[in-house]
């Protein structure tokens, strides 16, 4: 067996880049929960509901369905990266069922003991807690503690780390393009609470399952753009932010409006939609 070992110099404004979006990603979301706690009247209960639902929803259900699908041991690579409309429906459709559902299920059976906004707002604060957490603040940490390493090494004429196409992916980065990354975390993590919004309505509210379908169609149609990335049809990166940013804008006015009716008049649960 031959181990190659990284002879690459990461300059070390990638590293403290690293080491900054990273801790940005892990901390960011529950300092601002502790911060808006009172003002909010935010519970500690839904928080850590939406952590664990990110957990048993993304982290297990969803992902295993997205790489049955796209790996490339799956039956169904092939057709799915010579169809790349095909893939963006199924794994578009077949997320939104397992996450805005399983959302659904939660608000549904813990509407007894939380069902006021704030459970809403406290639930989406755990569940994009973990999830900029898990998919880039350790990941980035644990890069920014290796490449130190791998600078280390070098320096003092030691070999370098054996990893040597990360290192070279982390060299050729600017740190531009790693703080883009926290960045993107966070505007899905806007499109999260929107989503999120609609399906707290949905199920505490009688008379609005249209607002699952309606989160489900959205869902789909909010994570278009990183489907379209994953079978390499969207490539250049400033196109894919632009969108993403206008969805996450468009998804939080979505969340002003459900907030908006929930708060106007509790007596007749207005539609949001008619508050136009």
């Amino acid at each position: 067996m031959v181990i190659l070992f990284s002879n690459v110099i990461i300059p070390s404004i990638n590293i403290i880049t690293l080491l900054i979006t990273g801790l940005l990603c892990i901390a960011g979301l529950p300092l601002l929960f502790v911060l808006l706690r009172r003002r909010y009247q935010l519970k500690l209960v839904p928080f850590l509901v939406g952590a664990a639902g990110w957990m048993i929803l993304v982290l297990f259900a969803e992902s295993q369905v997205r790489n049955w699908i796209i790996d490339p041991d799956s039956p169904f690579y092939n057709r799915m990266v010579a169809n790349p409309a095909l893939y963006m429906l199924v794994i578009g459709f077949g997320s939104a069922v397992i996450i805005e559902g399983g959302k659904f299920l939660i608000f549904y059976f813990m509407k007894r003991w939380y069902a006021s906004h704030s459970a809403a707002i406290a639930f989406s604060f755990g569940f994009c807690s973990v999830d900029s957490l898990f998919l880039v603040g350790i990941r980035y940490v644990i890069y920014s503690w290796l490449t130190y390493r791998q600078n280390s090494n070098l320096l003092a004429g030691a070999a370098g780390l054996d990893y040597p196409e990360l290192f070279n992916r982390l060299a050729g980065q600017t740190p531009a393009e790693i703080v883009m990354a926290g960045i993107e975390r966070y505007l899905y993590c806007a499109i999260i609470i929107g989503l999120t919004f609609l399906v707290w309505y949905s199920a505490v509210k009688p008379f609005r399952m249209y607002l699952l379908y309606a989160a489900g169609l959205l869902h789909a149609l909010f994570y278009a753009p990183y489907a379209m990335t994953e079978v390499h049809v969207l490539k250049v990166a400033t196109p894919y932010y632009i969108v993403v940013t206008v969805l996450a804008i468009l998804s939080l006015f979505i969340a002003y409006l459900v907030y908006r009716a929930a708060m106007r008049n509790k007596e007749n649960e207005p539609d949001p939609f008619t508050l136009l």
